[in-house]
């Protein structure tokens, strides 16, 4: 496991909260059982993952899609899923966020590196605006990358949330 490298300003909460999510990463299996689960499997944006049942996909743009709590009222999605193909693999993640819609604002506080087979990097990140603090996790795959945008609100700031949330990455993988 990689250390986290702290960047900007620290806010001890979000910093501890983030943390807590992240270890449940680090220590879970890639053989997880997730019984009653959904699969979201899209060949245009070469991406299968599974998802809990109280949750719904929905398309929001091209190569976007949103996950939201079946019995959420607000509109806000939980997570977002976004697929690319860059030019070339190994690019500058940085260039790349700020490409896509719904991208993270904020100044980006906490970058962690951790392992998901069939992926060659994957990063964790953390965006702090004071008002609106974001978790980002990219997958990089060759030339694809996927990005997973987690808006940190009183939906997703949870341990229940956060274990999801590890077993959603966890199941993500590629087509081809």
């Amino acid at each position: 496991m990689k250390e986290t490298r702290e960047i900007a300003n620290n806010d001890e909460y979000v910093n501890n909260e983030v943390t807590k999510a992240l270890s449940v990463l680090d220590n879970i299996s890639p053989t997880i059982s997730q019984n009653n689960w959904k699969v979201f499997k899209d060949v245009n944006l070469n991406l299968i993952f599974s998802y809990p049942r109280e949750i719904e996909t929905r398309t929001l743009a091209n190569h976007q899609i949103g996950l939201f709590a079946n019995s959420q009222t607000d509109p806000q999605s939980i997570m977002i899923f976004y697929s690319a193909f860059t030019a070339t693999s190994r690019g500058d993640p940085e260039t790349f966020v700020k490409t896509f819609q719904n991208a993270p604002s904020g100044i980006l506080s906490t970058t962690k590196e951790i392992n998901i087979p069939g992926f060659q990097t994957v990063s964790l990140r953390l965006y702090k605006s004071g008002k609106k603090d974001t978790e980002l996790v990219l997958l990089e795959q060759g030339n694809q990358v996927i990005a997973v945008i987690v808006p940190l609100n009183a939906t997703t700031n949870n341990d229940s949330f956060a274990n999801a949330l590890s077993k959603i990455i966890q199941s993500i993988k590629t087509l081809h």
